[in-house]
């Protein structure tokens, strides 16, 4: 789960002062030109396809009405004539000639200014780009790219693991035998942030002849398409001559390509600044005042192997003192250091380190010392069209939970609603959650985790911009001309609950081992193996303490590596069903997969169905017995507020829309959690 999409606007207008012409912008998703496509049907299974057919429906629009005579296009160089002879996407423009008056023909995944082309003879199209700085471009691109990759490899193995730093730090002197490298951390940091300067230097360069182009075809209202990285300054360079222009944002566009650079940038000009992070510490955390008063011998809780290790993560970050802390003498250290890709994560152990009674989470002193800045008032956003009354969902929350909030990360009215939702449901095991908190996700929990319950703090997170940038993007990929506040109630809130529900089951006031007892009784067998350290088990929050882990973990006799590969194969299977034009073997193959669901679905593709044939609650329950619990217990709660989950059809239909399964879910199981209503 980024930024609020919501209320971004499509289409983006600058009048001009004095001036009739205009000029088109529209950001396209572009495959690479040796992509081939010639399959013309297996090409729109592709992600640039949905752009692409769009952009070529919309300029068609233009070009038929008469509102444009001129295409300027990337990625080639020079006027587009009658004998170009260029191949891309394994198309050439008499290819595309032959093509044109076939029904498919907007389909085609070439080129989008040699398909006008080919439709238009007559239609002026000009290759607006310049060869040579494409060229420069892309090696700008792949240097920027592999450095990157260099600088977070070395980064991540520098203190924890020797022998894969050592490797990668034999490669880059091979690359550079003529150099002397003394840091190879900080060496492959500059030449990324080089790469990135020249990547980005170049866009404005080629950008130059784009402009030279369009102000000398003003007169013909010309479209540029392009990608969006381009647009920006394209856009400056319009405003600044007050030459009217319009931003098309197609259907299908995705901003991945420059939120990657936006993050890359970010990673990369912060360096070393973003290393540490704190983790259930209290609000704008001040490390450095924290007081090291009582020290436990380092014996105690680490092996010599393991302080090695931790010396080195705490080297030039933290005083390492800090990792010998029990400021309250309680037998429980204050921190706990740990790796979580490209960061450090020092989180607080102890859960109260001054023994005052007052949560660390909220606590702004240790003993006399101030750590932290007072609470900031609550804000609360409104980006998922709730009807419900602000003020009144605040209060009812409060009445349960302790609201926190991350600095300028306000909550989200739509998440309050749906928690105060959750509980009202009379849970007899009880749930634990005594704060809920907007925030920033520290880990790397997954792509789509969007809530995660800390049960040593009995903290509630979640994550509003990571949620709200999944929510636009599924919007834009996936339900496009649906009205949002259809889509709101018909995909987000069934989401937000089955997410949330799947925390508030971690939530539950269940030991391991009942939660490992059901888990036995439903198929889940593995090994137990005896933890060797001292760091993990030692002078621990009694939750947190690690005396063994599970390894060889299979659920109904696979492992989750099988069962991914399973669910691989089933969608490569259907996918090629779905896409079958004769409609009479398509519907032959449906019956005899083994997929099929023998239901009275309406769509082909609710017809077959992974999950359900397996009595899967998800793919994600197949992780380990602890995710698996939280599923279904999220699914039993889900069936409490959706009824009609609990119908097989449903049940498929929800595979589909929310990669879960209800009716996987007893109601032998779900009673010995929910109260009778």
């Amino acid at each position: 789960m980024k930024k609020i999409w919501l209320l971004l606007a499509m289409l983006t207008i600058y009048a001009c002062d004095k001036t009739a012409h205009k000029v088109y912008l529209i950001k396209q998703w572009h495959l690479s030109p040796q992509h081939k496509t010639r399959d013309i049907e297996a090409a729109k299974s592709l992600p640039q396809y949905t752009n692409q057919k769009d952009i070529y429906l919309k300029v068609k629009s233009l070009v038929d009405k008469g509102l444009t005579q001129v295409i300027i296009a990337e990625g080639c160089e020079g006027e587009m004539g009658a004998d170009f002879s260029t191949e891309f996407n394994g198309w050439t423009l008499k290819d595309l000639q032959v093509k044109v008056k076939d029904d498919d023909f907007a389909d085609i995944m070439a080129p989008i200014a040699m398909k006008l082309k080919a439709r238009y003879p007559k239609l002026k199209v000009i290759c607006g780009d310049n060869e040579k700085l494409i060229e420069e471009n892309l090696l700008a691109a792949s240097d920027l790219r592999g450095f990157a990759q260099f600088y977070q490899r070395l980064r991540e193995s520098k203190d924890v693991n020797p022998e894969i730093y050592k490797r990668y730090a034999q490669q880059i002197e091979k690359l550079f035998p003529d150099q002397e490298i003394s840091n190879h951390v900080q060496f492959t940091l500059n030449k990324a942030l080089h790469a990135l300067e020249r990547f980005e230097q170049l866009i404005v360069k080629r950008n130059e002849s784009f402009f030279k182009q369009t102000t000398q075809n003003l007169d013909k209202n010309p479209v540029i398409i392009i990608g969006g990285l381009h647009v920006n300054d394209l856009r400056q360079r319009l405003h600044v001559k007050s030459i009217a222009f319009e931003i098309i944002v197609p259907h299908g566009y995705s901003n991945d390509e420059q939120n990657l650079i936006y993050a890359l940038k970010t990673i990369l000009q912060q360096g070393s600044d973003i290393e540490l992070v704190f983790f259930q510490t209290p609000v704008d955390f001040k490390l450095k005042q924290f007081p090291l008063t009582k020290l436990v011998p380092w014996q105690e809780i680490m092996t010599a192997t393991e302080k090695e290790q931790l010396t080195k993560l705490a080297k030039h970050r933290f005083d390492f003192k800090l990792l010998l802390s029990d400021f309250d003498g309680d037998g429980i250290r204050d921190f706990t250091i740990s790796t979580n890709g490209m960061k450090v994560v020092l989180a607080a152990e102890d859960t109260d380190w001054d023994n005052d009674g007052i949560d660390n989470i909220i606590d702004e002193s240790v003993g006399e010392v101030q750590v932290a800045k007072p609470k900031q008032a609550l804000s609360v956003n409104n980006n998922f069209l709730s009807q419900a009354k602000k003020d009144v969902v605040i209060q009812q929350a409060e009445k349960k939970v302790k609201l926190l909030q991350e600095k300028d990360i306000p909550h989200e009215l739509l998440i309050l609603e749906v928690f105060n939702l959750l509980l009202k449901r009379p849970l007899t095991q009880g749930q634990q959650v005594k704060y809920l908190k907007a925030t920033r996700p520290k880990f790397s929990y997954g792509e789509n985790v969007f809530f995660s319950f800390i049960k040593t703090t009995q903290v509630m997170e979640y994550y509003p911009a990571k949620l709200s940038t999944y929510i636009n993007q599924e919007y834009q990929k996936r339900f496009k001309g649906v009205p949002f506040e259809k889509y709101i109630q018909a995909y987000v809130i069934p989401l937000v609950v089955h997410s949330l529900a799947h925390e508030m089951g971690h939530s539950l006031n269940l030991t391991d081992e009942r939660i490992e007892e059901l888990a036995k009784k439903e198929g889940w067998t593995w090994k137990n193996k005896k933890y060797a350290g001292k760091y993990l088990a030692l002078r621990r929050h009694p939750l947190k303490k690690m005396q063994s882990f599970k390894e060889s973990l299979k659920f109904k006799g696979r492992n989750l590596k099988s069962w991914q590969a399973a669910y691989k194969n089933y969608a490569s299977k259907i996918n090629k069903i779905l896409r079958m034009k004769d409609k009479e073997k398509q519907e032959q193959a449906i019956k005899k997969s083994a997929y099929f669901t023998k239901l009275n679905a309406k769509s082909n593709e609710q017809k077959l169905a992974f999950l359900y044939p397996h009595n899967l609650v998800s793919i994600y329950a197949l992780k380990d017995p602890q995710e698996w619990f939280a599923e279904s217990y999220a699914c039993c709660i889900f069936k409490e507020l959706y009824p009609n989950a609990k119908k097989s059809l449903r049940s498929v239909e929800l595979e589909h829309l929310l990669g879960i399964n209800p009716a996987a879910v007893s109601a032998p199981f779900c009673q010995q959690f929910l109260q009778s209503r």
